[in-house]
């Protein structure tokens, strides 16, 4: 019987992983018939050959550059794309989809040798993307080194693969802990240092107010994530930086997995955190229901700007002063990436372009990043952050916790979750997912709970090793 295997996208993806590259993907020639444009050559130089390759001023320019993203402020990126085109010259196409199913659908166009210069990467994709070839080293460019020497030390990492910058910020988020702060005051509290703190000052909001939702979090969709924001807060991290999973049989492992389900049984989350989204349970904080909530800092929409009504919330919602756990407690750092691709017509335009989306424009002003703190987002440079617009966009939007707040997370901090990077971690977060919940709910044992996901991760280890 035959050993080869079939070559599906999720298989294509695992076995790139382990550095092998596929050559003359079937069914590009159709493509290309469709779309009456030429293949991008092909790239067969190392990757190694190509961080060491030095560009120092552009190559002729490109007539058109294509930038894909999913579905979240396209008319922010416009403008920026716009901004690029008539400060080069060069036409600029803006390919938009929906988040769902955006990365199984760049897999088939890279696949196929669509033209891609610049991309939006999600979380779980950028080391196996650019283990397969698919993501440009961006070594060597004009600026690439002042891009490395502008960021956060705390947060470098999230850009560099062996140290050589192969992707630049999207934007950054952590699992930030935030408290409705004229609620804790008129039960004589001040912001909780730890779980426990939490946990006692939900019960004390529950018993006063009969509040519904004293915390919430999203455990529909993030489970897992926060799982591991939950066990990093006591000093233990899920994995190991040679991949063996840390928290079997860990005390610590266990007491953030019984103050979850602690949590859900005393009703002092909302009954439907499993099922609804973020579109639904963050009106909790809007309408006064919740104290404590753990979310992405640009999910406090809801509380800062209302389309259906008054907010009686509005301004009461503030950053606790730290991660919770104490000083020594870290952040979880999240986010995803744009990217240059290995399609592009040209590395050194293209890389132009992607300045002006994640860093900034010749003029030293930042484009894009700019207008990201308008909604919320936060970007890796100390120099962002003490820009007076960025400042002013963002202190609006959100008045409560402001910049400085976020500034001191990531002085001291942040930290990157290398075992997020790596090309199985996609995979076992929705395992962990699903079965994190199953023990929430009273479906599986703390003992099952470890032996699944121990198990599981072991065995995507495996494969992508």
């Amino acid at each position: 019987m035959s050993e080869k295997k079939d070559v599906s996208r999720r298989n294509f993806v695992k076995y790139a992983a382990t550095g092998i590259v596929v050559a003359g993907v079937a069914g590009a020639a159709g493509y290309y018939a469709a779309t009456n444009q030429a293949p991008a050559p092909v790239v067969t130089e190392t990757l190694t050959q190509t961080a060491t390759a030095q560009a120092t001023t552009p190559s002729a320019k490109p007539a058109q550059l294509d930038h894909f993203q999913w579905f979240f402020g396209p008319e922010n990126v416009k403008r920026s794309l716009d901004k690029f085109t008539a400060d080069t010259g060069i036409k600029t196409e803006q390919h938009v989809g929906p988040r769902v199913g955006y990365e199984s659908s760049m897999i088939t166009k890279i696949m196929g040798g669509a033209p891609v210069d610049t991309m939006s990467v999600g979380i779980g994709y950028r080391d196996a993307w650019y283990n397969a070839g698919w993501l440009q080293n961006l070594e060597g460019l004009p600026g690439a080194d002042q891009v490395k020497k502008e960021m956060y030390p705390s947060v470098m990492d999230f850009y560099l693969k062996d140290g050589e910058l192969i992707a630049m910020p999207y934007y950054l988020a952590g699992w930030f802990p935030f408290y409705n702060k004229r609620m804790v005051n008129e039960l004589g509290f001040e912001p909780a240092r730890d779980r426990n703190e939490v946990y006692e000052q939900c019960k004390a909001a529950k018993k006063k107010w009969n509040l519904p939702a004293p915390y919430f979090t999203c455990l529909l969709e993030a489970a897992e994530w926060m799982w591991e924001q939950y066990i990093v807060e006591l000093g233990l991290l899920p994995f190991s930086e040679d991949n063996k999973p840390m928290f079997e049989g860990d005390s610590r492992n266990a007491e953030a997995l019984k103050w979850m389900k602690t949590m859900y049984d005393e009703k002092l989350m909302p009954s439907s955190i499993f099922t609804d989204g973020w579109d639904i349970l963050s009106l909790n904080p809007a309408k006064g229901y919740t104290m404590y909530e753990d979310a992405h800092q640009y999910c406090l929409e809801p509380v800062n700007r209302s389309m259906t009504g008054e907010v009686p919330e509005k301004g009461n919602w503030y950053l606790v002063p730290r991660p919770l756990g104490g000083n020594e407690a870290k952040l979880v750092t999240q986010g995803e990436w744009t990217a240059m691709c290995k399609n592009t017509h040209s590395r050194e335009w293209a890389w132009e372009l992607l300045k002006y989306l994640t860093w900034k424009d010749p003029s030293g002003k930042f484009q894009l990043l700019k207008e990201w703190g308008v909604v919320g987002l936060l970007e890796p440079y100390p120099e962002w952050f003490n820009d007076p617009a960025v400042k002013k966009e963002f202190d609006a939007w959100n008045p409560g916790t402001g910049f400085d707040g976020y500034r001191e997370y990531f002085d001291k901090y942040m930290m990157v979750p290398y075992w997020q990077l790596k090309p199985w971690f996609a995979e076992f977060s929705e395992i962990g997912k699903e079965t994190i919940t199953k023990y929430v709910l009273g479906q599986t044992s703390l003992a099952d709970l470890e032996k699944t996901m121990g198990d599981k991760a072991r065995e995507l280890i495996a494969e992508s090793a």
